[in-house]
C-alpha cells in the first residue's frame, strides 16, 4: 500500500502536466494588428496592389501602388474622427469617413479594427500552420487567416464584397 500511493501520485502528476500543456496549446493565437505590409487586393475582377499600415489605436493607411493610374493614392484613418485622402500634392482632411464601408480600403480597416478586440473573433478552423478566424464588422462578415508561428494575418476575406486581401512582407511596429 505504501508503494501504491507514491506511484499513484506520480501518475496523476504526469497526467496533470500533459493536460496543462494541451490546455495552453489549445489557446488560440492573437493576431498581430500593429504592422505594415504589402498587400494584393482582389475585388470582383479588379486587382490592386497597396501598402497597408495599421495600429491598435485606429491609425491606418492604405496607399495604392498598382495599377499605375492609381499609384500614390492614399487613404488615411488618423484616429478618432479624422480622415484624409492624398494624391500627389493634393490633400483633403475630413472629420467623417469619406469612403463607403463597402470600399476595399474601408472594409480592410474595419476588419483590422475588429481584430483589435480578440473577443470579437471566433476560431473557425485550426491547422498546424494557420488558424482561421471569423468575425463581423461594419463592412460585413469576414474570415482572416493567421500564421500560427508569426501571428501575422496572411489573408482577409469578405465574401459579400467578393474581397480577398493577401498580405506579404509584414513588419511589426515596436
Amino acid at each position: 500500500m505504501r508503494r501504491f500511493i507514491p506511484v499513484a501520485v506520480a501518475i496523476v502528476s504526469v497526467m496533470a502536466f500533459f493536460a496543462a500543456c494541451t490546455f495552453f496549446q489549445d489557446k488560440p493565437i492573437e493576431p498581430i494588428i500593429d504592422f505594415s505590409a504589402a498587400a494584393k487586393v482582389t475585388e470582383n475582377d479588379n486587382v490592386f496592389s497597396c501598402e497597408v499600415s495599421n495600429t491598435r489605436a485606429g491609425v491606418a493607411s492604405v496607399m495604392l501602388t498598382a495599377p499605375d493610374t492609381l499609384q500614390g493614392l492614399c487613404f488615411k484613418w488618423l484616429g478618432g474622427d479624422a480622415y484624409s485622402i492624398e494624391y500627389n500634392d493634393l490633400f483633403c482632411q475630413s472629420n467623417t469617413e469619406y469612403l463607403p464601408a463597402t470600399s476595399f480600403a474601408s472594409a480592410l480597416v474595419h476588419v483590422l479594427s475588429a481584430c483589435s478586440l480578440p473577443e470579437q473573433l471566433t476560431v473557425k478552423q485550426r491547422e498546424k500552420a494557420v488558424t482561421r478566424f471569423s468575425g463581423t464588422c461594419e463592412s460585413g462578415n469576414f474570415i482572416i487567416t493567421c500564421d500560427n508561428k508569426t501571428r501575422f494575418i496572411q489573408k482577409v476575406e469578405i465574401e459579400e464584397l467578393s474581397l480577398i486581401v493577401e498580405f506579404q512582407n509584414q513588419k511589426v511596429f515596436a
